[in-house]
């Protein structure tokens, strides 16, 4: 009976060790996948900011560019030179009226607005991510 109670005994304490140890590599492995997904955040962060910056940057100065071209285009005309191509623009199209400073609509503007959107949201997602790595951390 002795033997017996002893086996039970061992037995118990050697199911009670790898369910524990189980149980460790387990939590320890949702660490490890919330750690990844921390990391996938920041290198998208990181990929989206990047692109979204040289998109930005490149209107601006497309727009820059524009900006001077048609300063220099309009300092080398008369008065003269301007209202005929006023009355030139207006017969071509007389839905169009005539403005002072016709500039072309900027869109930078707009690539801005999205480029904090972009931030915006990369930081919630890493937020997320961050707190879904600490709840498993815990």
């Amino acid at each position: 009976m002795v033997p017996i109670i002893i086996l039970v005994v061992v037995l118990i304490i050697v199911i009670w060790c790898i369910s524990t140890v189980n149980g460790f590599k387990k939590k320890d492995i949702r660490v490890q996948e919330g750690l990844s997904g921390v990391e996938v955040a920041l290198t998208k962060r990181y990929d989206m900011l990047t692109k979204m910056l040289d998109t930005a940057k490149g209107y601006m100065a497309h727009e820059n560019d524009l900006f001077t071209k048609v300063i220099e285009l309009r300092r080398g005309m008369s008065v003269e030179e301007m209202n005929t191509a006023v009355q030139q623009m207006d017969s071509l199209s007389g839905k169009f009226f005539a403005v002072a400073e016709g500039y072309p609509e900027l869109r930078s503007s707009d690539v801005f607005v999205e480029l904090q959107r972009g931030i915006r949201d990369a930081e919630e997602h890493l937020q997320a991510a961050r707190r879904l790595y600490n709840v498993r951390v815990t």
